[in-house]
């Protein structure tokens, strides 16, 4: 079912601090306080100040994410904490979390409402997929398993792809399996219908 998008917003198209992207840019750094503008475009930039503090790297720590901005002609300067788990992986000792100011849950992105950065439940809003109707949403995922980043026959050809469990197909490679048969019965006109006016 597609629902209406007028006087909403699109999640897609809206701001978000990724905390495994501030990971990427070093911000991340337990015991010491990073400072780095994190920039949208031209005219949002907002000056972070990021500090992780901890005894030991294996032990949970704590720290905040200071940001500095403005905002329709508004000075806007907050803190929003930071914690962080213990992960059950041996290559990653710490997993961290924002703490949403509004909702006090912990996310791993936060999303700007027109003034501050949530928790994605406090965006009144729809991923852009929920829009489109169940035709064009089928469509979108046949074009990106031909010709976009989720290549088919990629997805199948990594290694770490989980195919059976308990002797049985999984999920996954079941979808990808009934993806691909679809795909190999589909006609050179069918295809160049895809390629040249973007539809079937």
């Amino acid at each position: 079912m597609a629902y209406p998008a007028q006087g909403r917003t699109i999640i897609d198209e809206t701001k978000r601090i990724n905390m495994a992207l501030l990971m990427k840019m070093g911000m991340v750094d337990p015991g010491k306080k990073v400072i780095c503008p994190l920039e949208w475009s031209e005219n949002f930039k907002v000056g972070a100040k990021l500090g992780i503090y901890s005894l030991n790297h294996r032990l949970a720590g704590t720290g905040c994410l200071q940001l500095e901005y403005k905002c329709n002609g508004e000075d806007i300067e907050y803190k929003i904490p930071i914690v962080s788990r213990k992960s059950n992986l041996p290559q990653q000792s710490l997993i961290y979390f924002f703490e949403c100011s509004v909702t006090k849950k912990l996310c791993r992105k936060l999303f700007f409402n027109g003034r501050v950065f949530v928790h994605q439940s406090q965006i009144d809003g729809y991923y852009e997929c929920q829009t489109l109707s169940r035709k064009a949403r089928d469509f979108d995922r046949l074009v990106g398993y031909m010709f976009g980043p989720n290549n088919i026959d990629e997805q199948l050809a990594k290694k770490n792809l989980k195919r059976w469990y308990n002797g049985l197909p999984t999920k996954r490679y079941k979808k990808l399996m009934i993806w691909k048969r679809r795909i190999s019965l589909m006609t050179r006109d069918e295809i160049d219908g895809i390629i040249i006016n973007g539809c079937l």
